[in-house]
């Protein structure tokens, strides 16, 4: 890790001749990459540390040429290959679907702005691009398409014990890949086209994450996008953006609305299965239990999907061995009659409040374990409910799995409790003060917790009444 820091700030200091005045860790998404917010004493930027050197090879092109061609996407200050580093302009914290949850009025206003862009991403002129720069490979074809679909075959149906005949469904899945490949496949496919991607800055739209990107067709980045989980669209909606997207590319293809839609849904199959396997290998191969959320919503998705008539009568085999997964899926959203209190507290000013109800029980986690932000001065004031303290914590290597640990627990405790006919259970989270620690472990606990169980879930800060700022 010092040798990143060291290799960035080096970089910043002879691209910029300024003198680093902090660098703040953010939080990682979904991917691999490390990124800092570099401050100095004239310059900000986003500092990147990503051990793919192809894969920096190809963000650093396609951010180069994107820009030459007008569009909105980060400028690159500087690079350093052999060292996997690179310096990015700094375009603020305010994703699309941050801003949509803040403003969900803006929603539609907003998504056909986006696929306006969508439009220019994919008809600026590629004479001079150079695919060979594209990572892992330079166009969506027949064996690219394949490799998604055995990652689902292996990341899905395998790891969710579904009994496939390998022969039969091989059968469908090149029948799904001649329906592909009946389009135009000479277009920019962004890949990773979703609202986590998209930045409001300087009062419009900037676009970041396509090192994915590739030759393909149209179809693919409309569905990630009409098919964003986050963006939790409603079938009218989609119709909606699907129809003013099919309007700005009529030229682009000759097809009816009802065609369109097809191929719509035939991409948005491909891409949610694609979806499913990362959300397997990430929640259920590396243990994050926040992908776990993702899987079952995106699982919901493609339920949806295969309803429509076209899957029934094309691919029924497909469609059964996808509900046998769903079917198996270890986690699934479900209503109990188990109520959840979840507390912070102090060890140090009370200790862990007492249960009252008749079943007892319940867990009593310490938070001590995890690194203290208590003990740094920006954040004396702060608390667990503060973003700064909430990315503080989130990039400690010791807070997920303390968090993934807590939540197996507590997720097993509420199925057992429902079969037992219990109606309370009580968790509690204490740390030394009771203002950072717990208190942000209680908050992500409850937010997972809400994301499986239909039921009540109360938060409580025991120590709330003594936070800075607070009134006893």
């Amino acid at each position: 890790m010092d040798e990143i820091l060291h290799g960035l700030k080096a970089l910043f200091e002879g691209v910029f001749n300024d003198s680093v005045v902090s660098v703040e860790r953010l939080p990682r998404s979904a991917s691999y990459r490390q990124y800092y917010r570099i401050r100095g004493r004239r310059n900000q930027v986003i500092g990147t540390y990503n051990p793919n050197e192809s894969e920096n090879i190809a963000f650093i092109y396609m951010s180069e040429y994107f820009r030459s061609h007008g569009l909105n996407v980060p400028l690159i200050y500087g690079k350093n290959i052999k060292k996997y580093i690179y310096l990015q302009e700094d375009l603020g914290n305010q994703t699309l679907k941050n801003h949509i949850r803040l403003h969900p009025h803006t929603k539609l206003e907003l998504l056909r702005k986006v696929l306006d862009y969508l439009v220019k991403f994919q008809t600026i002129d590629l004479s001079g691009f150079d695919w060979s720069k594209c990572y892992p490979a330079p166009a969506f074809d027949r064996t690219a398409y394949m490799f998604d679909l055995n990652y689902f075959k292996f990341m899905v149906l395998r790891l969710l014990k579904v009994h496939y005949n390998d022969l039969a469904l091989e059968e469908q899945f090149q029948h799904l890949l001649d329906r592909l490949l009946e389009t135009e496949h000479k277009y920019f496919v962004y890949r990773d086209f979703q609202s986590r991607n998209i930045m409001l800055f300087k009062n419009d739209l900037y676009f970041i994450d396509y090192q994915g990107g590739r030759r393909g067709s149209l179809f693919y980045d409309l569905v990630s996008l009409l098919y964003d989980t986050k963006l939790e669209l409603t079938h009218e909606e989609r119709m909606g953006l699907a129809k003013h997207y099919f309007n700005r590319t009529k030229h682009l293809h000759n097809l009816s609305f009802a065609s369109f839609w097809d191929y719509v849904l035939l991409f948005a199959l491909v891409r949610k299965m694609q979806a499913l396997a990362a959300y397997c290998f990430r929640g259920i191969v590396e243990n994050k239990v926040i992908f776990l959320s993702g899987l079952q919503k995106a699982f919901g998705q493609v339920m949806d999907i295969v309803k429509n008539n076209l899957f029934q009568q094309e691919f029924t085999l497909l469609v059964d061995y996808i509900s046998e997964a769903y079917r198996n899926l270890p986690y699934r959203r479900q209503k109990v009659e188990v109520s959840i209190e979840i507390n912070s507290f102090s060890y140090l000013h009370g200790g862990y409040p007492p249960d009252e109800y008749d079943n007892g029980g319940g867990f009593v986690f310490d938070c001590r374990m995890l690194p203290n932000p208590g003990r740094l001065e920006q954040f004396a004031h702060r608390t667990g409910l503060d973003s700064e303290v909430a990315s503080w914590l989130e990039v400690q290597p010791e807070f997920e799995e303390f968090i993934v640990s807590a939540f197996r627990m507590i997720y097993q405790a509420v199925i057992t409790y429902q079969a037992k006919g219990y109606t309370h259970l009580q968790v509690n989270f204490g740390c030394t003060g009771g203002q950072h620690r717990s208190v942000y472990c209680a908050k992500k606990i409850a937010w997972l917790l809400g994301q499986f169980f239909d039921t009540e879930i109360v938060v409580y800060h025991r120590q709330k009444q003594s936070w800075p700022g607070e009134n006893a």
